[in-house]
């Protein structure tokens, strides 16, 4: 039996209050879906290579394509293939397996997929199953969205990624409009808008006009995630996260300082005119652009960048670098940055951890602004770490009585 693409958005709508409030439960348990019988049909979307698919009216498909392990595919890339809806949309509703759900699977060595249009995508993962719409992992594989891109993912307790890509990979998003959200029911799971992590060396370009990437819930709630690849954001683009459990980061680069974190450094390039950066949760630990190790970097050359970081139960910093990593804003970018926290808020923070001072540099115009219950600084900077700004305004206020700031 099929789910229409509206009983998904409603159940993903369901999850969101339920995460307001508070409340872990099981999507199944309470009625709200049914594990959908997989489809027999004769599968065009489970692709040989030089296949095309045409659309010539609107069509809506499950994923019927079986990985093994309990994984279910709906569009299996097999070599050199090509997707192309026109002006029709292409609907996907990917749920039922017990291991995984996946819109998308392109995981050949050397493959080349192209999808060209509409596509409208959503999956819900529920019991022990994560939710993973779009893998690009094939060695030396490209994959090009170019169109109007939506996709939602849930997960209840497991990884909820939007983007998944690794192994050198180049993934490319285009045209009007690239709108990915993931939602993580409860504590526990990644999840994640994007994540390029364990990456050989892959490469994600978002070069749509617009380009909005959220997270909310889970153990860990990230907007974009990078490990050993590299994010590029060549257009307008608002990225979130909201509510991590442990972490709420909306931009988060990581590298550990191994062979592989040498071989690929860690960046995440903010390009856009436009880029705005929200992360907020009632737990603590809340950052905005986060960068950690000596092969990590995030930049900037953006008109406009602004970041916010809001935590209602703990601390909150706009901005940090720390263990040698690197943040760099360009002389053409105009920075805001606010944080607001219920214990201490930090707008920029450099960073010295374990021998490895952190590394903060603006060359254009920089406003910090941090409001903390405990204590507030617009800029902290900590042993020996660096901070350069050609022009900073910050100012820093403790609200509650006998704070610092």
């Amino acid at each position: 039996m099929k789910q229409s693409k509206t009983t998904l958005k409603e159940l993903t709508a369901a999850y969101r209050a339920v995460l307001r409030h508070g409340i872990l439960c099981n999507a199944i348990a309470l009625g709200l879906i049914a594990a959908p019988a997989i489809a027999t049909q004769e599968n065009k979307y489970a692709m040989s290579d030089n296949d095309t698919v045409v659309l010539t009216e609107d069509e809506s498909i499950t994923n019927t394509v079986n990985l093994g392990n309990n994984r279910q595919a709906a569009i299996y890339v097999n070599g050199t293939n090509t997707i192309d809806t026109g002006e029709n949309t292409l609907t996907v509703n990917a749920s039922g397996a017990t291991g995984r759900n996946v819109i998308v699977e392109s995981t050949i060595a050397g493959s080349d997929f192209t999808f060209s249009g509409n596509l409208d995508g959503n999956v819900v993962s529920t019991g022990n199953a994560d939710a993973r719409a779009l893998r690009s992992g094939g060695v030396g594989s490209h994959v090009l969205y170019d169109g109007t891109i939506d996709i939602d993912t849930l997960a209840n307790g497991k990884d909820s990624l939007g983007l998944n890509a690794w192994n050198g990979s180049v993934t490319t998003f285009e045209g009007d409009l690239t709108d990915i959200s993931s939602v993580g029911a409860g504590t526990a799971g990644y999840t994640r808008a994007v994540q390029v992590y364990d990456a050989g060396g892959a490469v994600v370009n978002f070069d749509a006009d617009q380009t909005n990437l959220n997270a909310e819930g889970g153990n860990s709630a990230e907007g974009i995630f990078a490990h050993q690849g590299k994010v590029y954001i060549n257009g307008d683009a608002d990225v979130s996260a909201k509510n991590g459990a442990t972490n709420t980061r909306g931009i988060g680069v990581q590298s550990d300082g191994g062979a592989k974190d040498i071989a690929n450094n860690t960046g995440v390039y903010l390009n856009g005119d436009n880029i705005n950066v929200k992360s907020e949760s009632e737990n603590t630990g809340v950052l905005g652009l986060f960068s950690s190790g000596s092969y990590s970097t995030i930049d900037s050359t953006s008109d406009n960048l602004n970041v916010y970081a809001n935590s209602t139960g703990g601390t909150a910093t706009g901005v940090h670098s720390q263990y040698g990593a690197n943040i760099n804003f360009d002389s053409d970018t105009n920075t805001i940055v606010n944080a607001l926290a219920a214990t201490d808020a930090r707008g920029i923070v450099s960073m010295n951890g374990w021998g490895y001072p952190g590394h903060f540099t603006s060359h254009g115009n920089l406003t910090a602004n941090a409001t903390g219950g405990t204590s507030g600084y617009g800029a902290f900077v900590y042993k020996d770490s660096s901070f350069t700004a050609d022009q900073l305004t910050a100012s820093g206020t403790a609200t509650g009585e006998g704070g610092l700031g």
